[in-house]
């Protein structure tokens, strides 16, 4: 996710008022109510997480699709996802959503993302946790929620000035969300995509289905990353409405911001260590065990 993790989509000219209308006019037809928890349960599940605010922020969160948006030109046809602050909706392509009994839009579990695109699930996967990092920010962490909460915001009024020379004036205002959802959002991507090729290795394919039968049902892994996820999420760059900003034009600003994000992250969502501790976890995981089990060969 370092490049365009989302839209950057923001409406800088409107006033609350026009926010509003634009949400009438534009997003009603398509716009449902909030159903991110299915997408949620399943990132908990599959890759071990512990996210209970997630949850809270997937009840305040409206579902929309884009294609108002697209048609009229305000947003680009290869957009990802966005997270629109001012009336609190994540707009998502209709590839990552599904539509359920009454008409609602929810967002598609990491089980079917994985067997309906393969790989490139770990950067939707990524991205749609980068938008929901947005609404998280928006909802509770600039609000100073709790002493995590608190603590981060501490670090970035003092570290993030060092970067504002970047920035127009505008745009520095949103420097620390999307410091915040890239961070979330590539945490998650880095622990998917080393879900998705320590099953490879272990006869799966990208898509989780069966690749040749095996000899026995046993997880392996072929490569081996030591570094701890809470590090590989930290981006070198951040994209703030289409301009770099670079991280590492400070590293000391940069390596106090990273501990700080690294912390929270801790706090709140309890990520596995590193690749061996998911390899470990997944090694006695029932149900990839019962993947893996209905690939070995029948004995002679």
């Amino acid at each position: 996710m370092k490049g365009s993790a989302g839209f950057n989509f923001r409406l800088p000219s409107l006033n609350v008022l026009a926010g509003a209308l634009f949400a009438a006019f534009v997003l009603t037809p398509q716009l449902a109510a909030a159903d991110a928890s299915n997408f949620l349960w399943s990132i908990e599940r599959e890759f071990f997480l512990n996210s209970p605010r997630l949850q809270q922020v997937a009840m305040k969160v409206r579902i929309a699709q884009p294609s108002a948006l697209q048609r009229w030109g305000w947003v680009g046809a290869d957009a990802a996802a966005h997270y629109n602050d001012w009336i609190n909706t994540l707009i998502v392509p209709s590839e990552l959503t599904e539509t359920l009994h009454d008409a609602s839009f929810a967002l598609k579990p990491w089980s079917q993302l994985r067997a309906e695109l393969g790989s490139v699930a770990t950067v939707r996967s990524g991205t749609l946790f980068h938008e929901l990092a947005h609404a998280e920010w928006d909802l509770y962490v600039e609000q100073a929620a709790t002493a995590e909460d608190r603590e981060l915001l501490a670090v970035f009024k003092t570290q993030l000035p060092s970067f504002h020379a970047q920035l127009g004036l505008w745009t520095r205002r949103l420097l620390a969300s999307e410091l915040y959802a890239y961070y979330r959002g590539d945490l998650l991507a880095a622990i998917a995509q080393d879900r998705i090729e320590i099953e490879m290795s272990s006869g799966l394919d990208d898509r989780g289905t069966c690749r040749g039968q095996r000899p026995e049902a046993r997880v392996r892994d072929l490569y081996e990353n030591i570094s701890s996820y809470l590090d590989r999420a930290m981006p070198q760059f951040v994209y703030v409405q289409g301009k770099e900003v670079n991280l590492e034009a400070h590293p000391a600003a940069r390596q106090a911001l990273h501990r700080a994000l690294a912390r929270h992250a801790q706090l709140t969502l309890a990520p596995l260590r590193d690749r061996q501790a998911l390899r470990a976890r997944l090694a006695s995981d029932p149900l990839l065990l019962r993947r893996l089990q209905a690939c070995v060969h029948p004995k002679p």
